[in-house]
């Protein structure tokens, strides 16, 4: 081998060293920061862990369905226990649970999950970090039926906290979770037993320290978890009949705290509009959306109410919202950009399940991937958004209507009272009977055509009715003793000049009125 062969091998050795090394820092480097991302910068608000605990619950509970250990009157139970004295959060189900021989792959592995290619709500396999960021230490304990043992899987999120703050820490993904997990096995008392297990030690105080305010939770939960709508929602037949094809219905029995009722979804039959005005459902509008193929890519419903106006921002229900397997993607907003003002979302009552498997839920599942089957999904849904802005637009005409029709009527019946009183001139009274006949007519005028729907209409024409026959016929009057026709000309002139600018620029007839016999009365008792 000559010298310059031998000396290009070098250079070939040495550069492939070079790369080698390069390629080591960068995977420590990865390594390090993956798993910050997987865990403490992903989960950002703080409550959705619990959607990823029981969304892992759920597909566990289905597993032992399918596979038998859950009979079909045996319910999928999710218990869910906050101590705020230990600050600790337990979840619980009677899932399939996790084998013994897979415990230490599956909870220490980072995005392999062995649901990727079933039909489950997770497939990541990083929702059981989701607490990492939020106690000092995220314990998981589970059995699979028949085994004798419990597995036991222990992060300490102290020392992770600690690891990732180090810049000097060079040790890889392995390293990092060698020295922040420990796994131990514990005797169960009962073989046939099969369960998963998660619990958060010491939960960190965060925002009013909402992980164990079991009323948040629950208030949360019923919005995004699997749970069943109340009895009393009149529709919740209706809405079960139409998406069963698409959307089994779930048999989860979630608790939150020993003792409590089972979850069920928010309360959709009644809800406030504002503080003091309430909106009714008064029927129910069930959606299917196809897409170019013919194939089915969401069914979901929409609720008719009243559209009386925007629906409370603390609202459990308001806007159109996505579900997936039952669990709610992101907020009440997710669908806000198919409607031509956003404003009318919140006007909207809704669900929509996404049943097309390529439209796929984020990471944090806040939002779907943005891929094509998505934006085909959205451009579907504008017509069914420029629908409701419409329903949301003609209810805020009719409001108007009907609020002019109030103020038209409050003048007219002031103007009929103060005619019937008889302490009008007669020019003053007839000209108040021509503004009184000329407000009948405009009220008869609101109340007609499309706008004013027919259960408005005829209380409102009844009420034009009553007052019509209140206005005394003409020369019916009788009119009072003139109290100024005692004083002398020149006084009884200017008082009677006094008592026109009044009632010219009063605002209130009746008020008016008031004050004129109030001052009348005053002079003709000297």
């Amino acid at each position: 081998m000559t010298a310059s062969v031998e000396s290009r091998l070098e250079l070939v050795e040495a550069r492939r060293a070079e790369l080698s090394e390069r390629r080591a820092v960068q995977e420590l480097l990865i390594g390090k920061d993956i798993l910050e991302l997987l865990s403490t910068a992903m989960y950002v608000e703080p409550l959705t862990v619990f959607r990823e605990y029981v969304q892992n619950a759920a597909d566990a509970i289905d597993e032992a369905r399918d596979s038998g250990l859950l009979t079909q009157g045996q319910p999928g139970r999710i218990e869910i226990m906050l101590d705020g004295v230990a600050r600790t959060a337990v979840i619980r189900d009677n899932g399939i649970g996790i084998g013994a021989a897979d415990v230490e792959r599956v909870l220490t592995a980072f995005g392999a999950s062995r649901k990727r290619a079933k039909i489950a709500r997770g497939f990541r396999g990083v929702g059981r970090l989701a607490a990492l960021g939020y106690a000092q230490a995220l314990v998981f304990r589970t059995k699979a039926a028949g085994e004798r043992d419990i597995s036991e899987v222990r992060w300490d999120c102290r020392r992770l906290k600690a690891i990732l703050l180090d810049p000097a820490y060079a040790g890889d993904l392995g390293s990092v979770v060698s020295e922040v997990v420990t796994i131990r096995t514990l005797r169960a008392p009962d073989p046939a037993e099969h369960f998963f297990e998660v619990r958060l030690d010491k939960v960190l105080r965060i925002k009013n320290d909402v992980l164990l305010n079991a009323e948040e939770v629950r208030r949360y939960l019923a919005q995004v978890a699997p749970a069943p709508f109340m009895d009393s929602f009149a529709f919740k037949q209706a809405i079960l009949t139409h998406i069963g094809p698409y959307v089994s219905e779930d048999r989860f029995q979630i608790t939150i705290n020993e003792g409590s009722a089972h979850l069920t979804r928010p309360e959709f039959g009644e809800f406030e509009i504002r503080k003091g005005r309430q909106d009714v459902a008064t029927g129910v509008r069930l959606v299917e959306i196809k897409g170019g193929d013919g194939n089915v890519r969401a069914v979901g419903w929409l609720l008719e109410h009243g559209f009386e106006g925007a629906i409370q921002g603390s609202s459990d229900i308001r806007g159109l919202r996505a579900r997936v397997g039952n669990i709610q993607i992101g907020g009440d907003d997710i669908f806000a950009a198919i409607f031509p003002e956003t404003r009318f979302n919140s006007w909207t009552v809704g669900e929509l399940h996404i049943v097309d498997r390529s439209i796929i839920p984020n990471g944090r599942r806040d939002n779907f991937e943005q891929n094509s089957a998505y934006y085909q999904l959205l451009s579907e849904l504008i017509p069914i958004g420029r629908e409701l802005a419409r329903r949301c637009r003609t209810s805020s005409a009719r409001r108007n209507r009907i609020k002019m029709f109030e103020l038209r009527y409050t003048r007219a019946e002031e103007l009929v009272l103060t005619i019937s009183q008889g302490t009008l001139g007669r020019n003053a009274e007839s000209a108040a009977r021509r503004e009184v006949g000329a407000l009948l007519a405009e009220l008869e005028r609101l109340i007609g055509g499309e706008l004013v729907t027919d259960d408005d209409r005829r209380p409102l024409k009844r009420r034009i009715d009553r007052l019509r026959a209140k206005v005394p016929a003409s020369g019916s009057v009788a009119r009072r003793i003139d109290p100024l026709s005692t004083l002398p000309q020149r006084k009884r002139a200017v008082y009677k000049e006094v008592i026109d600018l009044i009632y010219e620029c009063a605002t209130n007839r009746i008020a008016a009125q008031a004050l004129v016999n109030r001052i009348t009365a005053r002079l003709s008792t000297g």
